[in-house]
């Protein structure tokens, strides 16, 4: 998986339009932010990183319920909040 850096590239709608097949290429690199006028207005994001990203934080959200419940049980905690996700 590309490691994202902090401040992803920019590519203007402008630049979208006339490089469309080169800038969907370089998303399977990296994110791009889209710029319109100026200012940013999304993050383009290929589907595999997506999907990835998306996994990646669903198995930290376990982990953090897991971890949640080991504490309470370890702190001799008698009322357990829900560890469900909301």
């Amino acid at each position: 998986m590309p490691t994202l850096g902090l401040v992803p590239e920019t590519v203007t709608l402008s630049d979208l339009r006339q490089r469309q097949s080169e800038i969907f290429a370089q998303l399977q690199r990296e994110p791009l932010v889209l710029v319109q006028r100026g200012k940013p207005v999304a993050v383009l994001i290929a589907p595999d990183q997506w999907n990835r990203l998306m996994e990646e934080i669903e198995d930290l959200e376990d982990a953090l319920i897991a971890l949640k419940a080991e504490l309470a049980l370890a702190t001799g905690a008698d009322d357990l909040e829900d560890w469900e996700r909301d």
